[in-house]
């Protein structure tokens, strides 16, 4: 057998959904998604606000004023921003080659937002360095719960969950029983003591799935991204 690939899953979907991207990297079989950091939007301090309600409505006031960081153009959180834009919040996009310059620029006043996630975030909030104004899904994390989803300010926020996550894939044509009986082992494993007490302080939630569950994630996930990227003629090199 060829061997498992173990990703982020945002990132390749968005890899897959690209016309030169190879066969055998478009047609990999789902297995599960496994865990998935949960996101943080981000502020400098300096900007004055304490809500999500009250950073859009300063967008919505300001049009263009405020600059959002990236870790790079076509990425995840590039296209948050982009559907931002979309939806009447419209921010510059500053891409920058990785999250942490994001973080670094965002804490030293170089940029005013930052779509990051909370393992970034949190002990930058903690030092006064920025501030966590929402977590990007539809939920509150359960060990985060003064952060609230972005759905209270943004009922109809396109992404309910989250859409950075690590999953597991198989080669193309993986028979499906081998594929289940993976996700069950990975399940296993992701649950035991150990395991879940290092992701609580890595702020990753669990996010095992069947393989039908995953797929199905995929496709929602890929199909929102797809809208995105349509709608804002965005060209993905």
């Amino acid at each position: 057998m060829q061997p498992i690939l173990y990703t982020a899953g945002a990132d390749l979907t968005l890899l897959q959904g690209r016309s030169n991207t190879v066969e055998g990297i478009r047609k990999l079989t789902p297995i599960t998604s496994a865990v998935a950091p949960v996101g943080a939007i981000a502020t400098r301090p300096g900007l004055g606000l304490d809500s999500m309600e009250q950073l859009l409505a300063y967008i919505k006031a300001h049009p263009g004023k405020l600059t959002f960081g990236s870790t790079g153009y076509g990425s995840s959180q590039h296209l948050t921003g982009e559907y931002f834009r979309q939806s009447g919040y419209e921010m510059l996009h500053v891409p920058f080659n990785g999250l942490a310059p994001v973080m670094t620029a965002l804490a030293g006043g170089q940029i005013d937002v930052a779509i990051s996630n909370l393992a970034s975030s949190l002990p930058l909030a903690g030092d006064g360095k920025i501030k966590v104004l929402a977590v990007p899904q539809s939920e509150a994390f359960e060990d985060a719960p003064d952060i609230p989803p972005i759905t209270k300010a943004m009922p109809d926020f396109i992404f309910r969950r989250p859409i950075s996550f690590y999953g597991y894939y198989g080669p193309p044509g993986l028979p499906r029983p081998i594929a289940t009986k993976l996700a069950d082992a990975i399940g296993k494993a992701v649950v035991t003591p150990e395991v879940k007490a290092r992701l609580k302080t890595l702020f990753i939630m669990s996010t095992v799935t069947s393989p039908d569950e995953f797929a199905a994630l995929l496709k929602e996930i890929g199909t929102a991204f797809e809208k995105i990227i349509k709608t804002g003629d965005i060209k993905l090199e």
